[in-house]
């Protein structure tokens, strides 16, 4: 095959063409493409005129035989037929031969206005692909006309690859991206998405009071978040795996008071946590710290008491209490030896955890594995893993809790063999790790107390 650069004029319709079936004249074969395609050939008709040929899609043309000026169109009938009607407004008043219906004359019409604004050098000289013969085509013609062959032929985008071409800043293209990047999917997951009615998805987070309960909003292309990232990302997803397994349909949840009751029927915990409206500042913190770490016992005691007047009075929590509920750790919680993590946990039970989740996180890690490293190290058990490194977090723990149990006959901590067994419970394995190398992860104060009440037996076994 080769290329070449041919005129409207030398272009001859294949009578042959599996549109139409067999023709035996020009005329003929033209009108039938008319009659076929109608308003679709009035369309392409009017893109060839306003934009031209497609320059990465070719005719691919043989020699005709009978003809030697001519060259058979074998893949591009519609296009040649367009630009034949356009060319030649006398063929257009021709047509009706063959076929008098109504839509022909409506066709005939608009062709015949269009062909008043063409000439020949919008789309001459024609770049076409010349076949040695009509056998040398059949396997690229199939190829092209029968579906994507499992990705041979031509794959068409879905709906979120258009809307990615058409709008790339949407909401529903930045939702998607996002689920896709940082929602951990498995290759089941994704291929549910793939297949995704990303219209009906999107009806289920285009009004505002629907993403106020989703805690986040789309702002220049960029998902932007009020709760902790990853239960944003958690929350979509369940929605998207909803819409995928028709429990969502916007058919049945039509208004948008129906898709904010079907939120609400989500399981607890699926939807992310609502953003306080006004946080302390660290300043007013500190000092509310301070404070509460100066009053002494009694006095704290004494200030829960209510008067003792004749009218009802409500206590109020001490800021000792308050305080208590806003920290991970008390240095009084265990009885730490070594010097490093003496600091780590004073400098845990320092952090305010409501202002300063991810460093709480961060220190939580490092000091459930230092102290777990500290055990097995004095207990005289191997911390090596694979290749001599060190080992994962998970196999240390699973260490030094079979350890323990080998010591004290009896011993039973749920949470921790759930741990390490990888059960899915309030404290997992992939969120330890998350605080430290996910960036995309952003840890929940509720989550990270949750966290610490399951860890804490452990960490005082380890430090008894």
């Amino acid at each position: 095959m080769i290329d070449a650069e041919l005129l409207v004029d030398e272009l001859m319709p294949d009578f042959l063409n599996p549109r139409i079936g067999n023709a035996t004249t020009r005329l003929e074969s033209i009108e039938r493409i008319v009659g076929l395609q109608g308003p679709k050939l009035v369309n392409l008709a009017q893109s060839i005129l306003t934009n031209g040929l497609s320059p990465i899609d070719r005719m691919l043309v043989v020699k005709d035989e009978k003809f030697p000026q001519h060259y058979v169109v074998i893949e591009g009938n519609r296009r040649a037929t367009a630009m034949i009607l356009l060319a030649n407004p006398r063929l257009i008043e021709t047509l009706g031969a063959f076929d008098s219906s109504a839509d022909l004359k409506r066709c005939k019409v608009k062709l015949l206005a269009l062909s008043g604004s063409f000439s020949r050098a919008i789309v001459e000289p024609i770049k076409v692909v010349l076949a040695p013969n009509r056998e040398a085509t059949r396997y690229w013609v199939q190829l092209r006309h029968s579906g994507e062959g499992d990705g041979v032929g031509v794959t068409r985008w879905r709906a979120i690859e258009s809307a990615r071409f058409t709008d790339p800043k949407s909401r529903i293209v930045a939702v998607a991206d996002l689920l896709f990047t940082e929602g951990d999917l498995s290759g089941v997951e994704k291929e549910m998405l793939d297949d995704l009615s990303w219209t009906t998805f999107d009806r289920f987070i285009d009004s505002p009071r629907l993403r106020a309960i989703l805690c986040f909003e789309v702002i220049d292309g960029v998902v932007v978040t009020t709760s902790p990232r990853n239960r944003v990302i958690n929350a979509l997803r369940e929605i998207a795996f909803r819409v995928a397994k028709g429990e969502f349909d916007s058919r049945k949840q039509n208004s948008v008071q129906d898709r904010i009751d079907a939120l609400a029927l989500l399981p607890s915990g699926v939807l992310p946590p609502r953003p306080v409206a006004a946080e302390p500042s660290e300043r007013e913190e500190k000092r509310q710290s301070d404070e509460s770490d100066a009053a002494p016992a009694s006095s704290a005691a004494a200030s829960a008491k209510p008067e003792a007047t004749g009218a009802q009075s409500t206590t109020r929590p001490s800021r000792s209490a308050s305080r208590a509920k806003d920290r991970l750790f008390r240095r009084s919680d265990f009885v730490v030896t070594d010097p490093r993590l003496q600091d780590i946990l004073k400098e845990l039970s320092d952090l305010p955890l409501s202002s300063k989740p991810n460093a709480c996180a961060v220190l939580l890690r490092v000091f459930l594995e230092m102290s777990v490293l500290h055990y097995l190290q004095n207990a005289g058990q191997g911390t090596e893993g694979k290749g001599g490194q060190q080992a994962e977090l998970f196999v240390l723990v699973e260490r030094a809790y079979k350890h323990m149990k080998q010591k004290e006959s009896g011993l039973q901590m749920p949470q921790i063999e759930s741990l390490v067994q990888a059960k899915t419970t309030g404290l997992r394995m992939r969120e330890l790790h998350s605080y430290v190398h996910n960036r995309h992860y952003f840890p929940a104060p509720s989550d990270l107390l949750a966290a610490a009440g399951e860890l804490t037996p452990f960490l005082r076994k380890i430090w008894s």
